[in-house]
């Protein structure tokens, strides 16, 4: 990764002994605060059992995860629009992530793509370019939203579903090893009230974002959020493995 030795935190920060999301404004409207902690779970959880070797952040931006997967691999490139709207400081490589790259083929063990598939137009060549550039029996990870607002526009296109994912993962010979929703039920609802609580007044939507995130990760809310995992979730994590 270019310029490691001067990455910081951003989206997310390590507090108390865990990683968080940032209470920083630039770095995270605080309207997305529920959606962003429960997609933090999952991704740092699929970093501890899956990354490892040689490893590409793809759509990298500025890199919220390094901090939780530079210790499990080995080498690390980061691939993104050289236009990117978030930071060029640590890009490798900047490409047109639309279009074929000049990658050798098999570069990677694990290629790791969070909240970047849903700004793809041509996703076809995308999921084509990652299977190509991982070596057999590696693997990808993807965290994608699903309730979420429009972001990044114009360039937020798709929202992709389970079965979206089981058919890509199917028709280019890939092994799903996991393909989970994140959020649900009462987590959805809290962030769609946050989300229009922002539109009036963003300093209590981050106030009140907090105290949603604590109140669904314990007691009674912990139970309930899960029941629309399924059918109206937040977002989905997916991890699928190249055979061989």
């Amino acid at each position: 990764m270019r310029n490691a030795h001067a990455w910081r935190p951003s989206k997310y920060v390590m507090r108390g002994g865990r990683w968080r999301t940032s209470s920083d404004p630039a770095e995270l409207t605080p309207m997305s605060r529920v959606s962003s902690s429960l997609a933090l779970a999952a991704t740092e959880r699929a970093i501890a059992d899956h990354a490892r070797g040689d490893l590409a952040d793809i759509g990298c931006g500025k890199v919220p995860f390094y901090g939780m997967y530079r210790d499990r691999v080995e080498q690390i490139t980061c691939i993104d629009w050289p236009q990117s709207p978030h930071e060029t400081d640590h890009i490798d490589i900047p490409a047109d992530l639309n279009a074929p790259t000049s990658l050798a083929d098999a570069s990677f063990d694990t290629i790791l793509s969070s909240s970047v598939l849903e700004h793809i137009w041509d996703h076809a060549t995308f999921w084509d370019e990652m299977v190509r550039t991982l070596r057999p029996g590696g693997k990808m990870i993807m965290i994608v939203p699903f309730i979420y607002w429009l972001h990044e526009e114009p360039h937020d296109y798709f929202r992709w579903t389970r079965h979206a994912f089981a058919k890509a993962c199917e028709e280019r010979g890939l092994i799903i090893r996991e393909l989970t929703p994140y959020g649900g039920g009462l987590d959805v609802l809290a962030d769609l009230f946050v989300r229009s609580l922002g539109a009036v007044n963003t300093r209590l939507a981050g106030w009140t974002a907090s105290q949603m995130a604590k109140a669904l990760s314990r007691g009674i809310s912990k139970r309930l959020s899960p029941a629309g995992y399924e059918k109206l979730p937040l977002g989905y994590l997916l991890v699928a493995q190249k055979p061989g």
